[in-house]
């Protein structure tokens, strides 16, 4: 038989909160990283991935296809060599969220 009331579980209060804030969520930092023609995106926290990850590569290769590999790495696929390449990933990819509705931070380099 169930208690009342439950547990006790620590949260934010939202009266304290002015008026249109609210309670912040929790990012993911994001590691990427190649061999030949696909990227490897790793997460720091598990993450969920709603559609086609926005990764930016200059110099001419073109997605190909994504594939999840568990719930922290991401492949994406390239039509042609990465090695050489720049890429962006902006923050707060909407096809990127983490299980406690938080967004990604960007990431910049050179495969």
């Amino acid at each position: 038989m169930a208690s009342y009331p439950g547990p006790k579980v620590h949260r934010p209060s939202r009266r304290n909160l002015g008026r249109g804030q609210s309670v912040p969520k929790p990012g993911c930092n994001v590691v990427v990283t190649s061999a030949t023609d696909v990227a490897t995106l790793t997460f720091d926290v598990p993450v969920i991935v709603d559609g086609d990850i926005n990764l930016v590569v200059a110099g001419g290769p073109v997605f190909v296809s994504q594939e999840i590999i568990s719930n922290t790495v991401v492949q994406l696929t390239f039509d042609a060599a990465l090695a050489g390449k720049t890429y962006n990933l902006g923050a707060g990819d909407p096809a990127i969220s983490t299980f406690q509705g938080g967004s990604n931070s960007s990431a910049s380099g050179t495969f």
